[in-house]
């Protein structure tokens, strides 16, 4: 296969772990295979900006209600600065960005080339959010003759509202290739006419154990047998659950959720991507409700459990544990049987038979001589 120029587009940059450590992943495999990857830098109005500052003042004629919001929220920000630098320092120094940052009417007007755009990983097609109704992440922009590709970007949800359903009726006939992470989305993608649409897996699969420990090696940052929490709506079953289980096995709490559970183990609020890789490698036991931490916790041989989110976007977790046959591991109580170790072996077997199909579509999706 010849080496091709190839944009992705997808949420890089929302101080989000798993957002990052995917579009590194799936840049870092297609630079593998040889081709010239670049990551469109787009930035819509509704994703925070790179550089929050500590004083911000809502516009408005009440100053005073305005400066009080702002008081308000100040600890908050003075808690995010080193988190928020952790971020932005693994985005200079692993993602390969285009040189110029967009907005969507810059984007628009660019008239960005590539022999192949991807849109993809991550929730860029859940209409709950406003990155799923966002033209761009179904590559509106895109005026070439370049192929569109489409690697398991993330539905997310059960039922889309039918004001929704034009966007997918519009922008999906227009890709070359259709993929996404959660089986149970192909029902949807087939009444869209897109019976073609595959399940892939998510991009840090593209990568085994070994493979993630070369890419980025981490120093351990806990010296003590712990469990890792990580949560994102203040879920007070995850609490109940954390502690149970340390209680049964002895494990320090390690509490890096953001605005959430602040009474709950040790808290780490300076933790960046590579740091949450190496205390996903580290721990002894993972409770979250994170779809990335689960993903991580299969990959590294881990045992887990996850609670529900609150937004009712479970879809893909649900898959994804469906898929390795652990649906029981999702919870809202501690049950004893969360301490039973897990069939690594089946874990792997069925990874690996993901993982391949997944290396094929892409494969397929990139030859241009076939």
């Amino acid at each position: 296969m010849s080496s091709l120029d190839i944009k992705i587009i997808t949420c890089h940059d929302v101080y989000n772990f798993g957002a990052s450590l995917q579009v590194y992943a799936l840049q870092t495999y297609l630079e593998r295979l040889g081709h010239l990857v670049q990551i469109v830098d787009y930035k819509p109005h509704y994703q925070p900006p790179r550089h929050q500052k500590l004083f911000v003042m809502e516009k408005g004629n009440n100053r005073l209600m305005n400066f009080a919001k702002m008081l308000y929220r100040l600890p908050q920000r003075i808690r995010h600065l080193e988190r928020n630098r952790m971020f932005r320092q693994f985005t200079a120094s692993r993602l390969h960005l285009t040189p110029e940052c967009y907005d969507k009417p810059k984007l628009m007007s660019s008239h960005l080339d590539a022999d192949v755009f991807i849109a993809g990983s991550d929730q860029i097609w859940n209409s709950m959010f406003l990155a799923g109704r966002d033209s761009i992440f179904y590559l509106d922009f895109v005026k070439s003759k370049a192929r569109k590709v489409a690697y398991a970007p993330s539905i997310s949800v059960n039922q889309i509202e039918p004001r929704w359903e034009s966007i997918y009726q519009k922008y999906l006939p227009t890709f070359d290739f259709v993929s996404v992470r959660e089986k149970s989305s192909l029902p949807f993608l087939k009444k869209m006419g897109r019976g073609d649409a595959e399940v892939v897996c998510d991009p840090v699969l593209l990568f085994n154990q070994q493979e993630w420990d070369t890419l980025i090696p981490c120093r351990s940052l806990v010296k003590v047998p712990y469990l890792l929490v990580y949560d994102f709506d203040g879920n007070k079953q995850i609490s109940s659950i954390a502690r149970a289980i340390s209680k049964a096995e002895g494990l320090r709490i390690i509490n890096i959720s953001i605005d959430t559970l602040g009474g709950l183990g040790t808290k780490l609020r300076g933790i960046g991507p590579e740091e949450f890789l190496s205390l996903v490698r580290g721990a002894s036991f993972i409770v979250s409700s994170s779809y990335h931490a689960t993903v991580f916790s299969l990959l590294y041989h881990k045992r887990f459990c996850v609670v529900r989110r609150q937004l009712g976007i479970n879809l893909r977790l649900e898959d994804l544990v469906d898929d390795y046959g652990m649906k029981h591991r999702i919870v809202s109580e501690f049950t004893p049987s969360l301490l039973e170790s897990i069939d690594d072996e089946q874990v792997d077997k069925k990874m690996q038979s993901l993982t391949k199909s997944s290396k094929d579509y892409l494969n397929r999706a990139l030859d241009f001589e076939s």
